[in-house]
């Protein structure tokens, strides 16, 4: 970047290392017919874009910026500066950039990590700890990971539910029949008394409307007449690769129904009966 008036030349030099920036003066090459001739050249240059400049004795020479890009190793974002010099009025010059330019960092370029903030509050999404809430300790801009301080007693006390299991199991009970099978076998074997054989037939009426039957995949496959693996395939996983003319890598599309995944150990429930 260099200053130009009448009768100096300010040039300045910014070290990048120390941080630091020198300022040379030199005197001036133009006579002053030259010089102002030179500003009536820029002036010119400046109506011909529409921009109309006061008058004004004393230009910049700078490279502007076209554009920002990040660093993922430092976790920064830089400027990039264009290669060709432009001089303009000093009086052109901005301060500062408004709030609104095109030019301004925006975060939402960053990259996953490096929208992480040391202090910040964090949601983790690891399948052990999902939905676990802590503090982001540090991170990690190569590994691109970030490490949690979680508060364990607490987290514990608003995710755990010690009725939880007994909760889910007793509805599968329930659903499923079970449950009244169960308690009629145990009150067969302590032998009610006084009880009429009217309400035990109404009872077991019951129970056989609550009862819900489930069937294996290859029975299915011979009631409908389907091939083997059709029915373990539309309803797990099901994943097709197709490539997409408006996008360079190759697409994959997952159509299965996935109410079931055996290897992960999930289902849902009241479509799909799981068999440890």
């Amino acid at each position: 970047m260099s200053f130009e008036a009448p009768f100096s030349v300010y040039q300045i030099h910014f070290d990048n290392n120390l941080g630091n920036m020198h300022v040379t003066k030199l005197r001036q090459d133009k006579s002053p017919d030259q010089f102002r001739i030179h500003c009536n050249i820029v002036n010119s240059k400046l109506h011909d874009q529409g921009i109309h400049v006061p008058e004004f004795n004393t230009l910049v020479t700078v490279n502007t910026v076209v554009g920002t890009e990040y660093d993922d190793v430092n976790n920064e974002v830089y400027k990039v500066y264009s290669e060709q010099s432009t001089t303009i009025p000093f009086n052109v010059c901005m301060r500062k950039r408004a709030a609104g330019h095109y030019l301004n960092v925006n975060r939402r370029t960053n990259s996953s990590n490096g929208k992480v903030v040391v202090g910040q509050d964090a949601i983790c999404l690891n399948q052990g700890l999902f939905g676990v809430i802590g503090k982001v300790k540090a991170r990690d801009p190569k590994k691109m990971t970030a490490k949690l301080e979680i508060d364990q007693e607490a987290e514990e006390s608003k995710v755990h539910n010690p009725f939880l299991g007994e909760n889910f199991l007793r509805k599968e009970l329930v659903e499923s029949g079970l449950l009244d099978e169960i308690q009629g076998r145990d009150n067969a074997k302590r032998g009610k008394k006084g009880q009429p054989a009217e309400a035990k037939s109404g009872e077991a009426g019951k129970r056989d409307n609550k009862i819900k039957r489930y069937y294996g995949d290859q029975e299915v496959e011979r009631a409908l007449h389907l091939d083997r693996g059709v029915v373990n395939k539309l309803t797990g996983s099901f994943l097709i690769a197709f490539d997409s003319p408006d996008k360079e890598e190759r697409q994959v599309v997952d159509i299965g129904l996935n109410i079931k995944n055996f290897t992960k150990k999930v289902h849902i429930p009241d479509f799909v009966r799981f068999i440890a």
